[in-house]
């Protein structure tokens, strides 16, 4: 399994599991594109982590399901 630790690494799923020590702050509104607001939190911990619950369904910007990703960048 790949650990990210810079600073900027980001990950992207539908859906993430974060454990935590405390949250810094409240959670604020991030706007994004489409009627829909996300939300943002920072959180601390010793360390944070965070893990993929459930992948992505399809790439953004494309329709190769997360499966055959890697195929397609082998090609």
């Amino acid at each position: 399994m790949t650990v990210y630790r810079s600073a900027g690494d980001r990950i992207e799923a539908e859906r993430l599991y974060i454990v935590f020590e405390r949250a810094k702050g409240k959670p604020h509104l991030v706007s994004t594109t489409g009627r829909h607001n996300c939300q943002g939190l920072i959180v601390e911990g010793n360390p944070a982590a965070a893990h993929v619950a459930r992948p992505l369904r399809f790439l953004t910007g494309g329709t190769v399901p997360i499966e055959n990703a890697e195929e397609t960048e082998k090609q």
